[in-house]
C-alpha cells in the first residue's frame, strides 16, 4: 500500500467508525502531547523554542508509532509566539521534564459589560495587555514585528507537519484539521477568566457570564456554523474528521448550569454538523456522565466523544448513537507489561470494535512515564494487524 493509499484507508476507517459502520479494523488515535518531544530526545525548553524541533518531534513520533491520527499537531504550546510578547504563564522544568500553565484571569468581573458590548475591544484593551506583559506603550516595532514573524512561522510549521504526516507517514491530520468550534464558556474558562474566575462568576454574576458567552459566540462561533450550513466550511485536505470542539470547563458545572451555559450552544453546533452531514470530534476531559441524558438526543453517526474518566464500556452502552474514543489507560501504558497492554487492547476491540469505537489513550500523554515506548509500539503493531 502506498502512502497515499494508506492515508485514504485511514480516513475511511475513521469515518466509518464515527458513522457507526463497521470499519475494516479499529482506528487508533494518538492522544500524545509533550511526550513526543521527550521521546525524540529533546528537552522541553529546547524543542518549544525551536519550530523545526517541534516539527521533527511530531514526524519522528508518527514514523515510530503507526497511529492512524495524531491528535496534537505539535504547536499547542506556542512558546516562541508568546515569549515575543511577554507571556508569563508557562513554566518549564527540564529536570523534572514537566511543563505547567498557571491559571490566570485576564479580565475582571467589571469587564463583562465591555465584553458584551464589544468583544474585540475587550481583547485589545484589557485581555491582551494583561496576558502579554510586553504588549504596552513601550513595546517597540521590532518586538511587535518579531511576534508577528513567530506567529507566521507557527502557521508554516502547522502546514509542514500536516503535509509531512500525510506524504511521509500516511497519517491523518488531528484536532486542528478543520478548525475548532469553541463554545463561549470554554474561551472564558481556558483563556480569559480562568478556572477560578469562572467558578466564582457562576455564582456571583451568572447572567453576565451567560451574556458574555453569547457575545463571544456571536463573533467567533456563529460565522463558523453559518459556513457549515452553507457548505463553505472546509476541513484540512488530509482530515478524516470534519471539525472538532472541546469540553473542558464542563468539569466545574452541575446539570442546571450545563443546561444554561453549554447545551444550547453545543446542540446548535451538533445540529449544524448533522444538517451538513459532517462529523464532529469532541475532545472532552474529566467525566461527562452526568450529562449523558442530553447526549442521547444527538443523531446517530455524526459525533465522537473522547472518554477520559468515565467507563468507556458504560459510555458506549448508554450512548450507542455516539462513537466512543479512548479506552487504553495511561496507567497501563506507563506501568504495565507489553503483554498486559496488548491483552487489554484486544479486550477493548473485541468488546467495542464493531461499530462506533476508536481506540486511544484515556489521558493526554504528556510526561515521560505516562507511556513506556515498548508498550506503545506493541499496541500500535497489534492494532494494525488485528481484526475482531
Amino acid at each position: 500500500m502506498t502512502t497515499a493509499e494508506l492515508l485514504e484507508y485511514r480516513k475511511k476507517i475513521i469515518d466509518d467508525a464515527i458513522r457507526l459502520k463497521k470499519p475494516d479494523r479499529t482506528p487508533h488515535f494518538a492522544n500524545f502531547w509533550t511526550w513526543k518531544i521527550l521521546d525524540s530526545g529533546y528537552k522541553l525548553s529546547e524543542a518549544l523554542h525551536d519550530w523545526k524541533k517541534i516539527e521533527e518531534a511530531t514526524i519522528n513520533f508518527a514514523k515510530k508509532y503507526p497511529f492512524d491520527m495524531v491528535v496534537d499537531d505539535g504547536v499547542r504550546n506556542p512558546r516562541l509566539v508568546i515569549s515575543a510578547i511577554g507571556e508569563p504563564a508557562y513554566e518549564i522544568d527540564d529536570e523534572a521534564e514537566i511543563m505547567n500553565i498557571r491559571d490566570a484571569s485576564y479580565m475582571d468581573p467589571e469587564h463583562y459589560d465591555l465584553l458584551i458590548e464589544d468583544y474585540a475591544r475587550l481583547l485589545w484593551e484589557v485581555a491582551v495587555p494583561r496576558r502579554a506583559k510586553g504588549f504596552n506603550s513601550e513595546m517597540t516595532m521590532e518586538q511587535l514585528h518579531e511576534a508577528f514573524r513567530q506567529f507566521g512561522l507557527m502557521g508554516l510549521t502547522m502546514q509542514n507537519i500536516a503535509r509531512r504526516l500525510a506524504e511521509e507517514c500516511g497519517v491523518v491530520q488531528g484536532l486542528m484539521s478543520g478548525g475548532t468550534l469553541l463554545l463561549g464558556f470554554e474561551l472564558l474558562f481556558n483563556f480569559l477568566r480562568g478556572m477560578q474566575g469562572v467558578a466564582f462568576d457562576l455564582r456571583r454574576c451568572p447572567d453576565k457570564l451567560k451574556a458574555a458567552c453569547e457575545a463571544i459566540e456571536r463573533m467567533m462561533l456563529e460565522p463558523q456554523l453559518a459556513a457549515i450550513k452553507n457548505k463553505t466550511y472546509r476541513p484540512g485536505p488530509n482530515a478524516a474528521v470534519h471539525t472538532c470542539t472541546a469540553l473542558l470547563g464542563h468539569t466545574i458545572v452541575n446539570q442546571k448550569q450545563f443546561e444554561k451555559y453549554y447545551w444550547p450552544t453545543l446542540k446548535k453546533t451538533i445540529d449544524a454538523v448533522v444538517e451538513a452531514d459532517m462529523t464532529l470530534y469532541v475532545f472532552s476531559e474529566g467525566s461527562t456522565k452526568r450529562f449523558w441524558e442530553y447526549f442521547k438526543e444527538i443523531p446517530a453517526g455524526h459525533v465522537a466523544f473522547h472518554v477520559e474518566q468515565d467507563d468507556i464500556f458504560e459510555f458506549k452502552k448508554a450512548l450507542p448513537n455516539c462513537c466512543a474514543v479512548g479506552g487504553m489507560p495511561a496507567s497501563l501504558l506507563g506501568n504495565g507489561t507489553r503483554e498486559q497492554c496488548v491483552s487489554y487492547a484486544k479486550h477493548l476491540i473485541d468488546e467495542l470494535g464493531g461499530e462506533g469505537f476508536i481506540l486511544s489513550q484515556d489521558k493526554m500523554i504528556s510526561y515521560r512515564h505516562d507511556a513506556n515506548p515498548e508498550n506503545l509500539k506493541a499496541v500500535c503493531e497489534f492494532v494494525l494487524e488485528y481484526r475482531s
